[in-house]
């Protein structure tokens, strides 16, 4: 293989060193308390501190779409709050700013489109609508919060399909317009942060002519000069209804459907490095128009239309491998070989239970090597230069 890789180890008791072309990451999926409520799709999530919410949506016929449910991480069960008091909708925006959500436009039933916003405050379970949105109204849109701003755009208003892009100042309720969205116009994209930094791509739209075009760019959002850059396509092909959530490390992007109507139970990360990796497929299998959010460590995916079109209540948590200083390590416990992740040429030390050092590891400038552990036991792993934050593995 072209790129072969040196590792050096002070007793030799570790062989390897290989980059994965493509590269396949396993990672942990659990199966979570599911939500006790009806399945439904289009719905909006969000997280505020150890919490989860699911509300708004399409369960069939909109019996529950003001419903609103928590999810509490430590006891892995959920909870029915007050209702949603405004119109029941699906297909809305979210985003989350210091610990108050704001939910943003859609689709009601009867098919008026939507711009209104609310603000949801957790700690009250109380609601307070807010000045509407100055934009059209849309639904099918890509929303996401980002150093203390929300930022909302693209969708659709059933007619036409939009790209412009807007900032919500939670400080005196406005909206500022931003340049446009980097690519075309679209509805049903996939969105997510990672730190600092916006990711939409994916979606659809229609043309004059009813020519529909699905797509499979996307790109990278820099919210302190308002500016879209072109990533790597993305490499499950073309997609719309694909669901996007990401964390301070890694970005995720789940399910959808292709130009052959086929449903994808396929997972990918973006990593910091903006490379696209495939994880674990959704382990409940093809999914479209699920709804996601974060909490520390833990991407979770929830409701969404199964293959077989009846609508689930599903909740799924991916463990994205393990988060700790950019750091990844995967699988965990593993049976010999493991994908070591980290900051391009950051020299790694593997030490074992009594602290003496067997291996050190460069990573190379892909980010990523894969090990072969040939000795069992728990193995501890840091960065040279900061050898008090480590993470352990368990060769079994």
């Amino acid at each position: 293989m072209k790129n072969l890789l040196r590792a050096f180890s002070l007793k030799k008791k570790f062989v390897f060193l290989f980059l994965f072309s493509p590269i396949t990451l396993l990672s942990q999926w659990q199966i979570m308390s599911p939500y006790p409520g009806l399945g439904k799709d289009d719905a909006i999530a969000f997280s505020i501190g150890k919490h989860g919410f699911l509300t708004t949506g399409n369960n069939g016929g909109f019996q529950e779409s003001n419903f609103v449910f928590r999810y509490s991480v430590d006891e892995n069960s959920w909870l029915k709050l007050n209702d949603f008091p405004g119109p029941a909708r699906q297909y809305a925006g979210r985003f989350v700013i210091n610990d108050l959500a704001y939910i943003v436009g859609g689709i009601e039933p009867n098919g008026t489109i939507l711009k209104d916003v609310w603000e949801y405050t957790a700690s009250s379970d109380s609601w307070k609508k807010l000045n509407d949105f100055p934009g059209a109204p849309r639904w099918s849109m890509a929303a996401f919060a980002v150093l203390g701003n929300g930022y909302l755009g693209t969708g659709t208003n059933g007619v036409g399909f939009f790209k412009d892009f807007w900032r919500y100042n939670p400080k005196d309720d406005t909206w500022t317009q931003l340049p446009d969205f980097g690519g075309h116009e679209r509805r049903e994209s996939a969105f997510f942060t990672i730190g600092e930094k916006a990711y939409v791509g994916l979606g659809y739209s229609v043309d004059q002519n009813a020519n529909k075009t699905i797509y499979s760019d996307f790109y990278s959002f820099q919210v302190l000069t308002s500016t879209w850059k072109a990533i790597d396509t993305f490499p499950g092909g073309e997609l719309e209804y694909a669901e996007g959530i990401g964390n301070s490390s890694v970005g995720m992007v789940i399910g959808g459907i292709n130009e052959s109507n086929q449903f994808s139970k396929e997972v990918y990360i973006l990593n910091e490095n903006e490379h696209w990796i495939k994880t674990s497929d959704s382990p409940i299998g093809p999914i479209k128009g699920s709804s996601t959010f974060s909490i520390e460590n833990h991407l979770y995916s929830v409701s969404g239309i199964k293959e077989d079109y009846q609508r689930t209540n599903s909740l799924m948590r991916f463990t994205s491998e393990i988060l700790q200083n950019n750091l990844f390590i995967y699988p965990n416990p593993t049976d010999g070989l493991l994908v070591v992740k980290g900051k391009p040429k950051t020299t790694l030390v593997v030490t074992d239970v009594v602290g003496k050092t067997f291996m050190q590891i460069l990573i190379p400038e892909e980010g990523v090597v894969a090990v072969e552990m040939t000795q069992k036991g728990w193995f501890w792993i840091s960065e040279l230069e900061n050898p008090k934050k480590s993470l352990s593995v368990l060769v079994r």
